[in-house]
């Protein structure tokens, strides 16, 4: 009951405050851009509860988060097309972090537990992918422990196979949640869900 009584003290403060900023301003061209303005700002408070209720602020945060990681992997490729061989790693490492940290949130959002990330980029100046991430490892547990070890049994998981040109079912041995959080990783970082490999 007070979240409603909140969210109504709202709208009417900014109700009062947004008429008091058009009286306050001189008549002009502009009033309509002002209206217009305030008029966009009231439709946001007036929805503010429905984002909390279906979850719109975490979906606007994770597209907005890959917009972000995304533009920095692009920075990164920018940075390596200008650097030498041998500084490669060193330009790389940062963005790697800013990757591990943001597949471990991922893997901790979906309440399992990331036990070791790796992440591979293309360093191949000579590659179409060059820059991008090529291969995500990630060990996941369900448990946790204060003495940080964590028991975990490994699921081997296959890639495809080169001579045959058919893929196993890396899917077969996951759990939902794994499975869910192997296609969250790879659509926040636009890749082939085959690029991330998880083990439970």
């Amino acid at each position: 009951m007070e979240s409603i009584l909140s969210w109504v003290k709202q709208i009417v403060i900014f109700y009062i405050f947004s008429n008091f900023i058009i009286h306050v301003l001189p008549n002009g061209n502009y009033e309509k851009y002002i209206k217009f303005f305030i008029g966009l700002i009231l439709i946001a408070v007036v929805i503010s509860p429905l984002t909390g209720f279906f979850k719109l602020d975490t979906i606007f945060e994770d597209i907005y988060n890959s917009a972000i990681s995304n533009d920095s992997i692009s920075e990164m490729r920018m940075d390596l097309q200008y650097a030498e061989k041998t500084n490669y790693d060193s330009i790389a490492q940062p963005y790697k972090e800013e990757v591990i940290k943001n597949v471990e949130k991922i893997v901790t959002d979906n309440y399992l537990f990331p036990v070791k990330t790796t992440v591979d980029f293309d360093m191949d100046s000579e590659s179409k992918t060059f820059g991008q991430i090529k291969d995500i490892q990630l060990q996941v547990s369900k448990k946790y422990t204060n003495e940080n070890k964590v028991i975990v049994d490994k699921i081997k998981i296959q890639a495809e196979n080169s001579e045959s040109g058919t893929k196993s079912d890396s899917n077969s041995n996951l759990s939902v949640a794994s499975i869910t959080i192997k296609n969250s990783i790879a659509d926040f970082y636009h890749i082939s869900p085959d690029n991330v490999n998880i083990s439970e």
